[in-house]
């Protein structure tokens, strides 16, 4: 098979484990090979192994991305896309001033403190629509990726697998169809 038809049958969801695998073992080298040209061994800055960690997630969305139309194959898109990612990360972070653990612990209990009005009723609805969602796998993904996660890291899509016992895919489809259902509710809910 060709990447245009994994990327094809990603898109349509057909076979789509099978064909992100093996989407993923084709161009993870790309993808790792980027990651380190760009993002320096040991930045203070950002984390390169947690851009490595979910790197089957970011084959994933660029599979998803990646128009043939354009002209560009998808190794030429990916790798791109990838340094664009890393530049990104290393820009907003390298902006973003370092904490002392001191500073951490002052910082979150001032958010737990502060009155975040509307934002925080919109958190609140949010929280409940995760709540309420039937799926029960819904809460365990957005807790493990969102609320349990490592300093600023977010928690890398393999240990989400892992504990769901479902493939990385799986876990992406029910939290991006969350998602959906929770935007199209709060847009309802709004209007």
């Amino acid at each position: 098979m060709t990447d245009l038809d994994l990327i094809y049958n990603i898109k349509k969801d057909r076979d789509t484990d099978s064909s992100l695998l093996e989407l993923i073992s084709r161009h993870s080298g790309i993808y790792i090979n980027i990651v380190n040209s760009y993002i320096p061994h040991n930045s203070p800055f950002v984390h390169k192994s947690e851009i490595l960690e979910d790197k089957d997630y970011h084959i994933y969305m660029a599979a998803l991305r990646y128009e043939e139309k354009r002209g560009t194959k998808f190794s030429t898109y990916l790798g791109n896309e990838t340094k664009w990612l890393c530049l990104n990360a290393f820009n907003r972070a390298k902006r973003r001033p370092q904490l002392t653990s001191e500073e951490h612990i002052q910082e979150a209990s001032f958010f737990e403190e502060a009155d975040l009005g509307e934002d925080q009723e919109l958190l609140q609805k949010i929280f409940e629509l995760i709540q309420q969602d039937p799926d029960s796998r819904v809460k365990i993904i957005f807790k493990m990726r969102y609320v349990d996660t490592q300093g600023n890291k977010l928690t890398p899509w393999q240990k989400i697998s892992d504990k769901l016992d479902l493939s990385i895919q799986g876990c992406i489809n029910i939290h991006n169809k969350a998602l959906k259902s929770i935007k199209s509710q709060l847009g309802t809910r709004n209007a």
